[in-house]
């Protein structure tokens, strides 16, 4: 195959290098979103000690009276204890 007239043999190694980078973050992101059996135990783990706020759908830590996110008050474990006027856990709030 021929090169064109004209375009520097720099501007070819610059393509290669900007493919193979591009192609390594590519694969990179793949592999760290690619779900494997220890990640699916890990997520079952970790709602074990979450409750998911009603309102807006974030997850929040159990020992948490509010939404970290939209400041409702949580349902659950923390927020049905909440009713003897005592914060679930110390803090601002």
């Amino acid at each position: 195959m021929a090169l064109p007239e004209g375009l520097p043999l720099w501007a070819y190694g610059y393509a290669a290098a900007f493919a193979l980078v591009h192609g390594a973050v590519l694969y990179y992101l793949y592999r760290s979103t690619a779900s494997t059996p220890s990640d699916d135990a890990a997520d079952t783990e970790s709602e074990a000690t979450t409750v998911v706020c009603e309102h807006c759908g974030t997850e929040n830590d159990l020992e948490y009276r509010f939404c970290r996110n939209c400041v409702q008050e949580l349902s659950g474990p923390s927020g049905s204890d909440a009713g003897d006027g005592k914060p679930a856990s110390p803090g601002i709030l």
